[in-house]
């Protein structure tokens, strides 16, 4: 049982001894320690291991890092990359009248004939288990089925009644409504599509009716707890290669989505309508991207995932938004609609004559931000700095 191991005495000890890992606060030890978490989650693939030299010989050798890992922690603060690679097991409060045994972490003779027991049935049942392939239950696909296949197999060897408890408990255990924030926001572009019985709808009404759903995060979006924008919208979508363009719609051009292009991604990432959500269903992972923790708090069982961002740049230029908004639109008197004054994607503030709102380009991405707003944004990683795609912008000026 591990607290506090470094990944180096991680992988020698795994090499080692071969043993089965229980790591204790992983909420803690996880966070800010992209090494650490690589050597767990390259476990998860026989035949995994991290290579180094022999400082004596400098002669190549490979630390195996393949073996069973039981990782506790508080919440649900744990990168994409473990969760999908694990069985979880959600811990409740007792009730009042509820009793448990004392657990006195003391290797007493029946967890040494249990160990002797279980010890003896592998080393009998190794060659068996080896080339089966058990049936898994309904939606268990891809990962979700492979983290589940050698428990079923066991379970199947064991015979009795152990089958479909097994099956029983992979179904209950199995993660639900862990969907990514992008295919969440998909799903519920595709329900208000249909409730709308729309081929085409704009940025800002699309907006307006994702603020409206009470069981959605979109009212209050993004550290800033502001309603999620037309621009912030487009961000999440990108990864599915869905962006917005004009549309033609009651004798207006402007920005939004055409139902035809969006087809695709709801066969491909959601289920078909009245299906339960699927088990094992992925969010596609853009290209230079990397992963922020979930965030979780004690009142939910189910954390709520954070979208990725672009890995931070070192440097930028900026230029002045000359006119245009974030692609939300507004009428004034009847008269024809007018973009609405470029917001700042930092602090979630719009543009005004003392302090206005500049585009700054990185990488071939560019980013709404005030001049003050910009070198806090430089300063480090901000999950709600969200990319404004140029091609959005009316007028774009140097």
């Amino acid at each position: 049982m591990l607290v506090d191991p470094s990944p180096a005495v991680l992988y020698r000890l795994i090499e080692k001894w071969k043993p089965t890992l229980v790591v204790d606060e992983a909420d803690d030890q996880f966070k800010e320690n992209p090494p650490l978490r690589a050597v767990v989650n390259s476990g998860w693939t026989r035949g995994a291991g991290v290579p180094r030299c022999d400082p004596d010989t400098n002669e190549p050798e490979i630390f195996s890092t393949f073996g069973p890992k039981a990782i506790g922690m508080k919440g649900s603060s744990i990168p994409d990359t473990t969760f999908s690679r694990s069985i979880v097991i959600e811990m409740v409060r007792k009730k009042p009248g509820e009793r448990t045994a004392d657990f006195e972490h003391l290797d007493d003779a029946g967890l040494k004939g249990l160990r002797r027991e279980l010890a003896r049935w592998a080393a009998d049942n190794v060659d068996a288990l080896a080339g089966t392939r058990p049936t898994m239950p309904d939606g268990f696909q891809n990962r979700l089925a492979a983290n589940w296949r050698p428990l079923l197999a066991v379970a199947d060897l064991a015979g009795g009644d152990w089958p479909r408890l097994a099956r029983a408990a992979a179904v209950a255990l199995a993660p639900k409504g862990t969907s990514s924030d992008g295919t969440t926001l998909l799903g519920d572009f595709r329900s208000i599509f249909a409730n709308e019985k729309a081929d085409r709808l704009p940025s800002s009404v699309i907006a307006e009716k994702l603020h409206g759903l009470e069981d959605r995060p979109w009212a209050e979006w993004g550290r800033n707890e502001k309603p999620i924008s037309p621009n912030q919208i487009a961000w999440l979508l990108r990864p599915f290669g869905i962006a917005p363009e004009t549309i033609a719609t009651g004798g207006r051009r402007p920005k939004g989505y055409l139902l035809v292009r969006l087809k695709e991604s709801f066969e491909r990432y959601l289920d078909a309508p009245g299906v339960s959500e699927s088990l094992n269903r992925n969010s596609p992972t853009a290209a230079g991207t990397s992963t922020t923790f979930r965030t979780a708090t004690e009142d939910v069982q189910v954390a709520v995932q954070k979208c990725e961002k672009p890995l931070w740049p070192s440097g930028s230029c900026g230029w002045a938004v000359q006119k245009g908004g974030n692609g939300q639109e507004r009428k004034e008197n009847g008269q024809a609609e007018e973009p609405l004054p470029p917001v700042c994607a930092h602090c979630g503030n719009p543009e005004n004559p003392d302090t206005p709102v500049l585009t700054y380009e990185l990488n071939g991405e560019s980013y709404l931000l005030h001049e003050n707003c910009h070198a806090e944004w430089l300063a480090g990683p901000d999950p709600d700095v969200w990319t404004f795609n140029s091609d959005d912008a009316p007028e774009v000026g140097r």
